[in-house]
């Protein structure tokens, strides 16, 4: 068994408070280890479910060890806000405390209560003026729009979101073309090489394309049945260097 550090003997010892050797080895092991943190989904049931997980790892400052976000759906909504909450916080002090951490998650829970509050489902599908926009653009994207407006206030990119101290941030959705899984990060967006997904499209940089975090969000939260996909365009070149305009459907 390697050895490990102070920081990583912190978490050891956070995880190891039972008397099971065979339980004690194996969080010895994942201490050694980069940390992941999974938000699934489950509407905003599992986001504020999220919550509760969040403001827990906060108080035993684990926040900070964390180097992975996976999202979807609830996670995919809340994840968001959490990331661009950290990205300001990071921006502003560039070196956080354990108290920022607590107090990141305590702003991320009034702004997100807040949120929840002004009933987007309602002003999606009852709305009368919604519902005439509903008519001329994707109802997907109108959902974008509203978690922009009322939970993420600005417009940002997916490549925006990296900052230096920032785990990397992974929204998951499925591509309808080959039913594979399908992520955007702020490094790059696409789909994992696996013999299991026909056709794998492979990763797309950002460099042509510009994907906002309000419309990855969306395309991870669309319950099917309610809406259909959120439509992205992306753009490469071939070997004559020809701009090749492509429509995804996530």
């Amino acid at each position: 068994m390697p050895l490990i550090n102070a920081e990583e003997k912190k978490v050891f010892n956070l995880y190891s408070n039972n008397e099971n050797a065979k339980e004690r080895e194996l969080t010895k092991k994942i201490a050694c280890k980069r940390i992941g943190l999974a938000l699934s989904g489950g509407g905003y049931r599992a986001s504020f479910f999220h919550l509760g997980v969040l403001a827990n790892l906060a108080e035993k400052n684990i926040l900070k060890d964390i180097s992975i976000i996976s999202t979807v759906s609830g996670g995919s909504i809340i994840g968001g806000l959490y990331f661009i909450k950290l990205r300001s916080k990071l921006l502003e002090k560039k070196q956080l405390t354990h108290k920022d951490y607590v107090d990141i998650i305590k702003e991320l829970e009034e702004d997100f209560t807040i949120g929840v509050s002004k009933k987007i489902r309602e002003k999606l599908f009852l709305h009368p003026v919604n519902e005439l926009r509903a008519v001329f653009q994707q109802r997907e994207k109108l959902l974008a729009r509203l978690y922009e407006k009322y939970f993420y206030k600005l417009k940002y990119t997916m490549s925006e979101l990296q900052v230096s101290g920032l785990p990397k941030l992974i929204i998951n959705a499925t591509l309808l073309e080959n039913g594979g899984p399908w992520y955007f990060s702020q490094y790059d967006m696409g789909q994992y090489e696996s013999e299991i997904i026909h056709d794998s499209k492979g990763t797309l940089s950002y460099d042509s394309n510009h994907i906002y975090l309000r419309d990855a969000v969306a395309a991870s939260s669309a319950v099917p049945g309610l809406f259909n996909y959120v439509k992205f365009f992306s753009h490469t070149s071939d070997k004559f260097l020809s701009r090749r305009r492509h429509s995804l459907r996530v």
